[in-house]
């Protein structure tokens, strides 16, 4: 019987002695990441481009999209809350951004993790599209 009762605040001493000083930190993962994707050669706007925004740490974090009739895509930021030490520092990695669609060549862009993106993106025809040959 006596060790149910010493077994509750042994729990929580223990909770307590490893985040001593720790505060509930809310960080950015991701910036808001907007765009239009473009065929290189016509100049038109893509449809259906696959968009992958990767991220390394502080955990991996993969985002998905897909380009709309206009070329458009639109990925959310990300945010994450955890128990960190005061003055603890999260090391970030880039963000790679890939676009990946049939008939084209695959592009990847890095960008920084602390910023918001838009921006415009030319993907290259493979093939007889490349050449000037279009169907």
């Amino acid at each position: 019987m006596v060790t149910r009762y010493f077994a509750i605040p042994a729990a929580m001493l223990s909770i307590l002695i490893v985040c001593e000083g720790c505060f509930p930190t809310r960080f950015h993962e991701t910036p808001e990441i907007h765009g239009r994707v473009f065929d290189f050669v016509t100049g038109a706007p893509l449809r259906n481009v696959a968009v992958t925004a990767q991220l390394a740490s502080p955990r991996r974090v993969n985002l998905v999209s897909h380009t709309g009739a206009d070329g458009r895509f639109d990925l959310a930021e990300t945010a994450s809350t955890a128990w960190l030490p005061l003055g603890f520092d999260l090391a970030y990695s880039d963000i790679a951004i890939s676009f990946e669609a049939e008939g084209y060549v695959p592009q990847k862009i890095q960008i920084s993790p602390f910023q918001r993106w838009d921006g415009n993106v030319q993907l290259r025809p493979t093939g007889e599209r490349a050449a000037g040959k279009l169907d």
